[in-house]
């Protein structure tokens, strides 16, 4: 099911480039995202504009939306997992790298995000970040990229992406 075409990067270098560059460069990724809102319908795109600029400014990369940088955000997360880097440390990244994946689904899938605390379910449900596919599933992007973080490879971004697009037709 995977449609992962070759893709030059590798997870090992972008992780000990960070090591050589100082302790500020460490296990805590998140120097310079900021996070001061949640992933609304209205500001998911605002928070993963941030990763974006985040990851150009340190490592040069440009993310434009397109599923082939799920490689990348792949390769980010597998870094937490073979550093045991802290999930928490890292939360703010992971956040925005969860919106980042969300906002290429939009782009991708049209999918959309949703206002969960407009849906009538149960409270505990309404403060989370949801999108709805043009299939009524309903996914967490944000949720998938700390299980992604924490769990490793079997967990991945771009295998789940597939998954959601074999799911509304557009892979075979």
């Amino acid at each position: 099911m995977s449609n992962q075409k070759s893709f030059t990067f590798s997870n090992e270098s972008f992780y000990r480039d960070f090591e050589t560059m100082g302790p500020e460069y460490g296990s805590i990724l998140t120097k310079g995202v900021k996070i001061d809102m949640m992933a609304m319908p209205d500001t998911a795109h605002i928070l993963a504009d941030r990763f974006v600029k985040f990851l150009k400014e340190i490592r040069n990369f440009n993310m434009d939306y397109s599923v082939e940088t799920l490689f990348i955000v792949d390769a980010l997360f597998e870094g937490f997992v073979t550093q045991k880097n802290d999930v928490d440390e890292n939360a703010v990244l992971i956040y925005t790298a969860g919106c980042y994946v969300g906002e290429v689904i939009q782009k991708q899938l049209k999918g959309k995000w949703i206002d969960p605390s407009k849906e009538k379910w149960p409270q505990r449900i309404r403060t989370l970040s949801v999108m709805l596919l043009p299939n009524n599933d309903y996914i967490d992007p944000i949720a998938k990229s700390f299980r992604r973080s924490y769990y490793g490879k079997k967990e991945s971004i771009i295998d789940w992406y597939n998954e959601k697009a074999h799911n509304i037709g557009l892979l075979n």
